[in-house]
């Protein structure tokens, strides 16, 4: 009987709380009952009352607070956070009792939808911060912006002074899996020497998609590993990711190399679709720690242009220093001026690397800069079927390879083996004409049917207008498969 008793009372407990929709608002009540007629008036409370398959609604208005959202969802029923019926902006001026505005720590099956986090001015300032281990979250829709290490917009930037935008802290044995950031905008951050929106740790599992990056003063978007996040050294890196159809430009560091889109210890990491513009690098795949690997990143059709120092940096920057960059591949993307600044060095720049293949890619360069530098030694790196081409024509392009400066490509390709099926010529693109740059191609350009005829289209590949990547016999070059269009 007692045992009956007991499952009564189980079945019961578990049966009494249904899914419920609650709301808040800024002349709410938190003594009323939470309904859409008596909503609460802040949002922390409501965060407390959350159970599985609960949704808070939060109503249009400016909310001064910081919160943690300590509870989880489960796999039937997650917890949805969202903004109902306007603009909700959580306001975090003047409030210190922590560093992010919102912070989610060691909680799985929670959505976040359509909210704007701003003004989180101290040293380590972050405006989400996702920690520990967990499940199924996902950040949507939202706004994070004006998230700075401090109030003095002179004050210089050290290692100690940073902030984030979005940080992804795997820093568990557990990790954090599934995590999905989509469609957000971040922006107008001063973060010292951290990052806009970044994975860091035991992270294994994540897509970073349509997200609009920008105007901020250090690396834009930052998958990283081997920092000593994680207690367990194997399981210390961001894998097993997605990073694709986002736009990044603006990130501009004026004390450090700041990439639009940076993998530092990541593994098994594809780069697709992206648009990356007017940072310090475009996209750089690296490995800071030294002993350590960046391992299996895939890169592949993203449009990288007007960068101010290179368009592609992969490898560790120093040997003796740092990690390599290893057994990964470039492939279909199109490089156009990307040495804008007064540290111009390369379109491509192969520092410390092994076992990587680039092909498939169009390169254009400006009068003074190189389309390729590597920086001996690096094993095992492979260059073929790419395109490139001059503002000044073919006989102006220059490269380096393993230390040795060719003034024109024949003497290059000759010295180096490399790119012995490439060609040079103009791309005709379709417009490069002001800001308005259009990079498909042109029915008479050489590019169409010319890249890799040993290369193997995966199932459904698309290029970078999601169209159907080989529409005849033979793959183009560049991140634009030609699609009949005159």
């Amino acid at each position: 009987m007692q045992k009956f008793i007991i499952l009564l009372a189980f079945l019961f407990g578990s049966m009494v709380h249904s899914q419920s929709s609650y709301f808040v608002c800024p002349t709410g009540d938190n003594g009323w009952e939470g309904s859409k007629k008596q909503p609460w008036k802040t949002i922390q409370f409501g965060l407390n009352q959350l159970f599985p398959g609960d949704t808070l609604n939060i109503i249009k208005g400016v909310y001064n607070e910081k919160l943690e959202l300590a509870k989880s969802g489960t796999s039937e029923m997650e917890i949805t956070i969202k903004s109902y019926n306007g603009e909700v902006i959580i306001d975090a001026t003047a409030i210190k009792s922590q560093n992010a505005i919102l912070k989610i720590k060691n909680q799985s099956f929670i959505s976040i939808t359509g909210i704007e986090f701003a003004n989180n001015i101290q040293n380590f300032a972050a405006g989400i911060s996702i920690e520990g281990s967990g499940t199924n979250i996902t950040i949507e829709n939202c706004t994070i912006r004006d998230i700075h290490f401090s109030d003095n917009p002179s004050k210089k930037a050290t290692p100690r002074r940073n902030a984030q935008g979005i940080i992804v802290y795997g820093n568990n044995e557990k990790p954090l899996k599934n995590i999905f950031l989509k469609n957000n905008r971040l922006y107008n951050c001063r973060l010292g020497y951290s990052e806009g929106l970044a994975v860091n740790g035991n992270v294994d599992g994540f897509e970073i998609t349509g997200n609009q990056v920008h105007d901020l003063t250090n690396i834009g978007i930052d998958v990283i590993g081997h920092e000593g996040v994680c207690p367990i050294p194997e399981k210390d890196q961001a894998r097993n990711g997605l990073v694709m159809g986002n736009t990044v430009y603006h990130c501009i560091s004026s004390y450090a190399t700041s990439a639009g889109i940076y993998i530092d210890g990541g593994k098994n990491v594809s780069v697709l679709n992206n648009t990356v513009y007017n940072n310090g690098y475009g996209i750089e795949v690296g490995c800071e720690n030294k002993g350590k690997q960046t391992a299996a990143i895939t890169v592949r059709n993203n449009v990288i242009y007007n960068n101010e120092i290179a368009g592609l940096a992969i490898g560790g920057f120093d040997l003796k220093k740092t990690g390599i960059v290893t057994n990964s591949t470039f492939y279909n993307n199109t490089l156009y001026k990307n040495t804008n600044g007064k540290k111009g060095i390369s379109e491509i720049l192969l520092t410390a690397a092994e076992d990587c293949k680039l092909f498939n890619n169009v390169v254009f360069t400006d009068d003074k800069s190189n389309a390729v530098i590597s920086v001996y030694p690096n094993k095992n790196i492979a260059l073929d079927f790419n395109a490139y081409y001059s503002q000044s024509g073919e006989g102006n392009l220059k490269f380096t390879w393993e230390d040795n400066y060719y003034e024109n490509f024949r003497f290059y390709k000759q010295a180096s083996g490399q790119d012995y099926n490439s060609i040079i010529g103009n791309p005709q693109f379709r417009s490069e004409e002001g800001d308005k740059f259009n990079f498909s191609l042109k029915p008479n350009s050489m590019l169409i049917d010319s890249g890799n005829p040993n290369h193997t289209i995966l199932e459904n590949e698309k290029d970078f207008e999601n169209m159907p990547r080989k529409t005849d016999g033979r793959i183009d070059i560049g991140a634009f498969e030609y699609n009949g269009q005159e």
